[in-house]
């Protein structure tokens, strides 16, 4: 699984917004420039044993941002992914455009935490007037069922209906995740991939269930 997102006009400085980038939060933008730039996360590793059972979601601390940006550091992901920031690297990029949106009050984000470890996040966004949703996982539990029973616990938080999705065509793991979770594909469109450096086609999929 990778990054799956609906992509929105450029920023000011030229580089697509990411979902990673969007925080709602009343900490102040010192604060998360200091989770930012505190010690590295290490490497995550593989979660052992069964984790389906184990997922809680909560409201996004400024301390989860220094694994959400070692996550999105992760090549695969960006790959799959496709549509992210221009340099995932750039940690002032980061801090900058998450410092931009803190307060917006719109904005659903939520940590997933499997075992009482970050290991996912995923949000709800308002995009061009219609009501979006995205993610980004750990590698680590790829296949391990944790995908399709957060994006559910995070869906019956959102009320909003229709929900849209939009991401690289050939993100297969992604596509399947969102039809399991009631998404249908209801268009194309092609759009410029800043980790593969170029145009590629995008689908775009809706769920109009509760």
């Amino acid at each position: 699984m990778s990054l799956s997102r609906i992509r929105s006009d450029a920023s000011a400085d030229g580089n697509p917004p990411s979902h990673l980038w969007i925080l709602r939060s009343s900490t102040v933008a010192c604060e998360t420039e200091t989770a930012l730039n505190g010690p590295r996360v290490r490497k995550r590793k593989p979660v052992a044993g069964r984790v389906s059972d184990k997922i809680r979601l909560r409201k996004v601390k400024a301390s989860d941002l220094p694994t959400f940006f070692e996550h999105q550091l992760d090549p695969v992901g960006n790959r799959l992914a496709a549509i992210t920031a221009k340099d995932p690297t750039d940690r002032a990029a980061v801090v900058a455009h998450w410092t931009k949106v803190f307060r917006d009050p719109n904005i659903v984000w939520r940590t997933v935490l499997v075992h009482g470890r970050v290991l996912w996040n995923v949000v709800f966004f308002e995009l061009f007037g219609k009501s979006s949703v995205a993610y980004w996982f750990d590698r680590g539990v790829w296949g391990r069922g944790v995908a399709p029973r957060a994006l559910q616990k995070f869906l019956r938080l959102v009320h909003v209906r229709p929900l849209f999705f939009r991401g690289a065509r050939d993100d297969f793991a992604s596509v399947r995740l969102l039809e399991k979770c009631g998404f249908t594909v209801v268009g194309r469109a092609r759009g410029f991939a800043p980790a593969r450096g170029k145009m590629i086609s995008e689908l775009i999929l809706r769920r109009d269930a509760p």
